[in-house]
């Protein structure tokens, strides 16, 4: 096995087509986060990006992207966004965690949304599997409403209340709307600190990332921007990604004035509806436990979280100093 690094910026046209192909030949790295395209766009705004393009024989047999976080440490590329990461394969390819790192001049290689099946690789250091709820609608749209009807009923009737109260309910899921996505940023942003939680749109480099996505569309990755509006306001804004066949639910936001009508819920049940119509068969609501998602879920797909590790004494003494710094 031979492996180059490189930044995805770099990477040739026949690498691209051949990640697009590995990509629709296997469903498990059917997620827009493991797209060439993704990783591009992460290049353009984040220099520490990286793909380890892995040859097998003659040709090109996987691309294992990443982010340079130190030295011999690397994560997963877009780690504190990304809602998927995997070393993205041929069928047959036989690759070793340890010998991977090796040859990435890796000592460690942290990861919070590795794909299941890729877990084993990572030994007794995955630190916990985590579950990422999602909408199955292999069946379709009308199928999956009945499958929730009682949960599709309380959301038609907030639906019909917004409508009432406020104004003619419209749908947009496809916008390319600039002043609509800085609306979304605005909200976003003023929603996590109202929640106490790290504002990740105060960061240059995710705006410019968001952005880069909405108007470049590449290589597996589509950058989906929706809006629902309720007479002349917008009440609930959506950006998220897709591959064609799975969505991928990343930056909702909505006008906190209305949040008495649930403008978010609204909007999310007519994204997949829009979404199954499109022949989108899956949508990722991504990692957590909010009361909303398991209300719409049909099914749960596993991540883990944890690390790869080479046996080295600088991979020790880093683990040492996590489990002190944690008090574990």
């Amino acid at each position: 096995m031979k492996v180059s690094i490189v930044r995805p910026t770099e990477l040739g046209v026949g690498d691209l087509a051949a990640w697009r192909d590995m990509q629709k030949s296997n469903g498990a790295f059917d997620n827009a986060f493991l797209s060439p395209g993704f990783s591009v766009a992460v290049g353009r705004v984040q220099p520490s990006a990286r793909v380890a393009v892995i040859e097998d024989g003659n040709r090109v047999a996987g691309f294992f992207p990443f982010e340079v976080a130190g030295s011999r440490v690397g994560k997963a590329i877009c780690s504190p966004l990304s809602d998927a990461q995997a070393i993205v394969h041929r069928d047959g390819l036989d690759w070793d965690a340890r010998d991977l790192l090796k040859r990435c001049r890796l000592d460690v290689w942290e990861f919070r949304r590795l794909i299941a099946t890729q877990s084993t690789g990572a030994g007794r250091h995955v630190s916990r599997m985590r579950q990422s709820p999602a909408v199955s609608l292999a069946r379709g749209y009308d199928d999956y409403a009945a499958d929730h009807r009682s949960t599709v009923k309380k959301i038609r009737a907030q639906r019909a209340r917004l409508e009432r109260e406020v104004g003619l309910v419209r749908f947009e899921p496809r916008s390319s709307s600039q002043r609509a996505l800085e609306l979304l940023l605005e909200w976003k942003s003023a929603q996590y600190r109202r929640t106490g939680r790290w504002d990740r749109l105060s960061e240059r480099w995710v705006v410019a990332l968001l952005e880069d996505l909405l108007h470049n569309t590449s290589d597996g990755c589509v950058g989906v921007l929706s809006e629902l509006h309720a007479g002349d306001r917008v009440a609930a804004l959506h950006f998220g990604l897709g591959t064609g066949s799975t969505l991928s639910y990343w930056f909702p936001a909505y006008d906190p004035a209305a949040s008495r009508f649930s403008p978010g819920l609204i909007l999310l049940l007519m994204l997949v509806e829009a979404a199954g119509a499109s022949g989108v068969r899956r949508v990722d609501l991504g990692v957590g436990e909010e009361e909303y998602k398991r209300r719409l879920m049909t099914e749960e797909l596993q991540v883990a979280e944890g690390s790869f590790e080479r046996r080295s004494a600088f991979a020790l003494a880093r683990r040492l100093r996590q489990r002190v710094a944690s008090g574990s």
